[in-house]
């Protein structure tokens, strides 16, 4: 209990140290500005005085390479210093034997243990800080001290991971423990619903292939019915033309009725009628031009269709 009480303290007070830590480097940040324009005003004012044909003072060196000239500031903006070039290459030189220090095997150097890397790293940045603090004679013991008060928020930070190990290691198992569960549970899910989804997937592609064929039959059957349909129009129209002929036939037996009807209908039924011959024609062209003694061949009275009505007119005469 009072394990879980010190690291839920411990996590509390990470951001506070967090926020300390990051209000630390802003004001360096700061500082380093101001550094920077100190150093550039203090290299104008050394090149200045360098160039004087005054006689020198005792205080004021004019060589750069005299005892006294602050050579870790730069004479010029845009060169950095040379204590600044030393450190970044010292940093990037522990950096690069630290990264091949945290590499867990020699063929794949990608891989590295995280905490060993993270370790070495620290270690690389503290021998770069010890560097930068003893380039700094006048400042040393300033710095020593903010480095001492580093190491030792740092020391008491390990002291207080060393002291929970236990409590995290627990919290490790606790976590595998739950992923084995959760794992196990999922397996033993999956497992008793698989026949279930089995047969749910089959009666899904049961469903599939009957719409599918329903989908074929009802096109089919719009083709049928299309086919039905013009099949119908052209059947009315059939229809229309039979009843046209039947009212038509209809009309004709009506007038063959009434002429059986009539008293001559009996003398000319016997009669066989057979093709006209030469002789009868011109005995009816006779008989009709008797007839008609004003009419003249090519004229409308000597038509055929007059012709004809006069010989059925003279077959009921002869009747």
């Amino acid at each position: 209990m009072q394990r879980g009480k010190d690291v839920q303290q411990v996590e509390m007070e990470q951001p506070q140290q967090e926020s300390i830590l990051l209000s630390l480097l802003t004001a360096r940040g700061a500082r380093g500005r101001d550094a920077k324009a100190f150093a550039h005003a203090t290299a104008e004012s050394q090149v200045a005085l360098s160039q004087r044909p005054v006689s020198r003072s005792a205080n004021i060196p004019v060589n750069t390479q005299e005892p006294g000239f602050l050579e870790v500031f730069p004479r010029v903006a845009s060169r950095p210093p040379r204590l600044l070039q030393e450190l970044e290459a010292l940093l990037v030189d522990r950096l690069r034997t630290a990264d091949k220090a945290a590499c867990t095997t020699v063929l794949l150097p990608k891989d590295r243990d995280p905490r060993m890397a993270a370790n070495l790293a620290l270690d690389s940045h503290r021998q770069v800080f010890a560097a930068f603090v003893q380039g700094f004679s006048t400042y040393t013991s300033l710095l020593s001290r903010i480095q001492a008060e580093f190491e030792a928020a740092l020391g008491e930070g390990v002291r207080c991971a060393a002291e929970n190990v236990a409590v995290r290691v627990a919290l490790g198992r606790e976590a595998e423990r739950r992923e084995v569960a959760e794992r196990e549970a999922r397996e033993k899910i999956m497992a008793e619903e698989y026949e279930f989804r089995r047969a749910a997937f089959a009666a899904l592609q049961e469903t599939r292939e009957r719409t599918a064929r329903l989908l074929k039959r009802a096109a089919v059957a719009e083709k049928d019915l299309e086919a039905a349909r013009a099949e119908e129009a052209r059947l009315r129209v059939r229809v229309g033309t039979l009843a046209t002929t039947a009212a038509r036939l209809h009309t004709q037996q009506q007038a063959d009725a009434a002429w059986a009807a009539t008293p001559i209908s009996a003398s000319v039924a016997p009669l066989v009628v057979g093709p006209l011959t030469k002789e009868d024609a011109a005995f009816l062209e006779a008989e009709y031009t008797s007839a008609h003694p004003g009419a003249v061949p090519g004229s409308p009275t000597h038509s055929p269709t007059a012709r004809s009505g006069a010989v059925h007119a003279l077959g009921g005469q002869l009747g």
